[in-house]
């Protein structure tokens, strides 16, 4: 089998959808390679690839260089403050 290197951002779900074209081929995705479905990633992570599903979406990510990230990524400044990542009566409250 081949072997992917996992993306910025992404997540199990969107390898799969990169490299089989279908969100459903995350399970396969997840036990040929020892991990969670909902696993967090690492940038460069190789991971055995699975049989495509539709290779109508491979073609159409390849063809336009897309590769899907939507898993949430953790800020690289945890020291960041400011409204912008306040918390609503937690860190700051209305008075």
């Amino acid at each position: 089998m081949t072997k992917v290197a996992v993306s910025m951002g992404q997540s199990v779900l969107d390898v799969a959808v990169q490299i089989a074209g279908s969100p459903l081929a995350a399970w396969q995705l997840a036990l040929a390679n020892g991990i969670s479905i909902t696993a967090g990633l690492t940038v460069g992570q190789q991971l055995l690839s699975v049989s495509v599903v539709d290779a109508r979406v491979v073609a159409y990510l390849e063809k336009r260089l897309h590769r899907p990230a939507t898993a949430l990524v953790q800020s690289a400044d945890a020291t960041a403050d400011g409204i912008g990542v306040w918390i609503l009566e937690s860190d700051f409250v209305v008075q």
